[in-house]
Formats: structure tokens, sequence, C-alpha cells
């Protein structure tokens, strides 16, 4: 799978730019902006549980960031699958949120601008 892909090779730049930093753990932060039904593949989902196998000890939190409400059905669904170790890791954040795992100049702009907005 594509995607499947794309967010390995996408978590292993983030695992090399932390080695080269001196960091053993990665924060990983999804933006479910735009997720829709047509997100919800269970099949390509299935991969991705295995991600703490295939990293251990490289994944210190997962921020879920804008999840919107259809991802709350998704979520029901998947969350039995996900190993123990690596739900706990599991977070849902505010864009404010994220600047407790993330430094500021790391955000993504829309991030800053919409903590610049809160801020007001």
């Amino acid at each position: 799978n594509e995607t499947i892909r794309l967010v390995l090779m996408c978590l292993e730049a983030a695992i090399h730019a932390g080695e080269a930093r001196g960091t053993e753990r990665v924060t990983l932060a999804i933006d479910l902006d735009g997720f829709g039904s047509r997100c919800m593949d269970l099949e390509g989902i299935k991969p991705c549980k295995n991600v703490g196998e295939m990293y251990p000890g490289r994944v210190g939190q997962v921020l879920l960031w804008r999840a919107p409400c259809i991802f709350g059905m998704f979520w029901r669904v998947i969350k039995p699958h996900i190993d123990p170790t690596t739900f706990a890791k599991i977070q849902f954040v505010e864009a404010a949120g994220l600047c407790e795992f993330i430094g500021f100049n790391d955000l993504p702009d829309d991030a800053v601008s919409m903590q610049n907005a809160s801020a007001m």
C-alpha cells in the first residue's frame, strides 16, 4: 500500500533526524483534518498497528490532531486492535497541546497560526 510506504518512509526520516540530534524517540503528530469515510480503510490500517513492533522504543508519543467527528466512529473500531503499550502513547490534542510535545519552531505553519489566534 502506497500510504503505508509513505508513513514508514516519514518515520524512518524522523528517526534518522532524531538520531542526528541525539534523540532516540520520535513524536508522531498525525493531522486528521480532511479525514472522511473514504479514509476508513481497515485493511490499510493493519500494517500500522505493527509499527510499535517494527520500531520498539522509537515511538514516544502519537498525537492525533484535528480529528473530525467522523473519526470517532473509526476510532471505536480500531481502538481494540491497538497494542496496549502503543495505545498508552496516543493522545488527541488541540493546536496548543502540540506545543507540549513539539518545539514551537518545529510546528507546521497552520498549527502556529491556530495557536496565535487562540492566544488573542
